[in-house]
């Protein structure tokens, strides 16, 4: 600011009274006390002092004002504040909680159908709790740090340790809660963490536990009505987080090869035969594996309810499609759990859970290709070649490829190099995929991940 001040003979009212109200400003933010640090993540800004005013030969004096302000808190995470004090709880808690709230919870807001106001409130809501409840707090860390985790085994020890920290906290905590009888909303929101963070985690011996356990907490709590009713506004959010974990928790127990994987054999001896008339509106590769036995009547039903689906959904834009999901029968053999997990990996890539940066939490390429892997019946048979490359392409060829296994997805399509028989040519594989569910926007991912691994495959010399 430059103020010219005039000799005293001269009367300049209006300079001295702009002096007077700068001095004045100057003095009360000399006054003003600095702002608590333990409020947020701040970095510090620091105004520099003006060098000596300078003097004119004619009495006149420029003075260059500039004040010394006071130290400027402002906060990180693209101008937005979170109060979370500068001595975490944990590792990597600051930026889990900065990536779930600038980046995961305007995802769940636009999937629960929020406006801007009610984004909002859901976003104040989830952040007062984690201000007030450890369980929520280290549940968020421990969620956003399972969709950070890299897919490669490489460099991911501190990740997944800062992950253990918070979901072993989060797991202390919940104990705790029971312990002591307490079935609030809170503790619903806790176990709507715990169970994707141990389902990704692959705690297995707890799914059923968690299952059972969250109908038991849902009757203490007054039934699915009275969830969320601690919070005015707040049910339906939280009744549909605690059915998306429900229903997330049931499908891979229905897909995992631990759970009641029925023999092929067993399978075909437990349901009739197929007639023509109720696999038509199937693909052919699927009609084929249908009367040859390889598919039982069981799987059918899962097939019918997919096509329907892809059917209605096929032409609309992928961010308006919802999500496919079916709860699939009991006595699913090992290649039918396989090809249920498949379908639900192509459902998501095909609908709006592609976009979501939380979508390795549900559709979790790694596991499922690990289960591929694991079923010695899908690579003993010539006649699964076909199905078996469909697969492996659906499951390991995400739409977001950041979080494609590739180690797991190399050793998988090395196996497939070396039993399948016949080309390897992609116009060939094409024309094969084309006899299961198939979408060319897919296809063309499909043809490149084919491409660069039959490229960089190595055949064993003979």
């Amino acid at each position: 600011m430059f103020i010219t001040y005039d000799p005293a003979s001269q009367n300049k009212k209006p300079s001295r009274r702009t002096i007077n109200a700068f001095v004045a400003v100057h003095a009360a933010r000399k006054r003003r006390k600095p702002a608590r640090q333990d409020q947020g993540i701040n970095t510090y800004w620091l105004q520099p002092e003006d060098s000596e005013p300078k003097h004119g030969n004619d009495r006149q004096v420029t003075q260059c004002i500039q004040p010394v302000t006071p130290r400027m808190t402002v906060p990180i995470a693209s101008g937005k504040f979170y109060p979370i004090s500068l001595d975490t709880k944990g590792p990597s808690t600051n930026r889990a909680l900065a990536y779930y709230f600038d980046v995961l919870l305007p995802h769940d807001s636009s999937a629960l159908g929020h406006g801007d106001s009610r984004a909002q409130f859901y976003a104040s809501v989830l952040l007062h709790w984690s201000n007030a409840h450890d369980a929520i707090l280290h549940g968020l860390a421990a969620f956003t740090l399972c969709t950070l985790e890299p897919q490669e085994h490489t460099d991911t020890g501190r990740a997944r340790a800062a992950t253990l920290y918070h979901r072993k906290k989060l797991f202390d905590l919940v104990t705790d809660m029971l312990g002591r009888q307490i079935v609030d909303d809170v503790l619903i929101q806790a176990l709507c963490l715990l169970i994707p963070i141990d389902d990704y985690l692959g705690y297995v011996d707890f799914s059923q536990v968690h299952l059972d356990g969250l109908e038991t907490v849902v009757d203490a709590r007054g039934g699915l009505a009275q969830i969320g009713q601690s919070v005015p506004g707040m049910d339906a959010n939280l009744q549909t987080s605690l059915l998306v974990s429900k229903s997330l928790l049931s499908t891979h127990i229905q897909t995992s090869l631990a759970y009641n994987a029925t023999p092929a054999a067993e399978a075909a001896s437990l349901y009739p035969t197929l007639s023509v008339q109720s696999t038509l509106d199937l693909p052919i590769g699927f009609q084929h594996l249908t009367h040859t036995g390889h598919l039982s009547t069981n799987s059918v039903p899962i097939l019918q309810s997919f096509s329907a689906w892809l059917r209605t959904h096929g032409t609309t834009d992928p961010a308006l499609i919802p999500v496919w999901r079916y709860s699939a029968p009991a006595h699913l053999t090992p290649i039918e759990k396989c090809l249920f997990a498949a379908l639900l990996c192509f459902a998501d890539d095909l609908s709006c859970m592609g976009f979501h940066p939380a979508a390795i939490i549900f559709r979790q390429p790694r596991k499922r290709a690990e289960m591929l892997l694991a079923v010695p019946e899908l690579w003993r048979d010539p006649a699964l070649a076909d199905f078996a490359v469909w697969m492996a392409l659906v499951v390991t060829t995400p739409r977001n490829l950041g979080i494609a296994p590739l180690t797991v997805q190399r050793a998988l399509f090395c196996k497939i190099f070396e039993t399948r028989p016949g080309t390897y040519e992609w116009v060939h594989i094409d024309t094969a995929l084309q006899s299961f569910f198939y979408d060319q926007g897919r296809a063309r991912v499909w043809e490149g991940t084919w491409k660069a691994l039959y490229k960089g495959w190595n055949p064993k010399p003979e």
